[in-house]
């Protein structure tokens, strides 16, 4: 795991990826005291109740770069809590 790390960007641009689980995206932001940088442009996410964690808090929704959801024509950064059914 990465730890006392900071400055890092973190490039998973298209790779398949459909969720962002707190479990593994959520320590590796607070690892690196929210200064990285999570680039994942191009991956079918799926906003759904499980980017809530997201949605509530600003300093690590910071971190990703604005993607667009793929069941939604929302972009991340526009994403509400209202929206994602939280």
């Amino acid at each position: 795991m990465v730890s006392g790390v900071e400055n890092v960007t973190i490039g998973l641009q298209n790779n398949y990826l459909q969720s962002l689980p707190e479990d593994k995206f959520g320590s590796i932001l607070r690892n690196t005291n929210f200064q990285s940088k999570v680039l994942v442009s191009g991956n079918p996410i799926v906003c759904d109740p499980g980017l809530c964690w997201l949605a509530k808090n600003t300093t690590m929704a910071s971190c990703f770069d604005n993607f667009r959801c793929s069941n939604m024509e929302v972009n991340f950064i526009d994403l509400t809590t209202e929206l994602l059914g939280c």
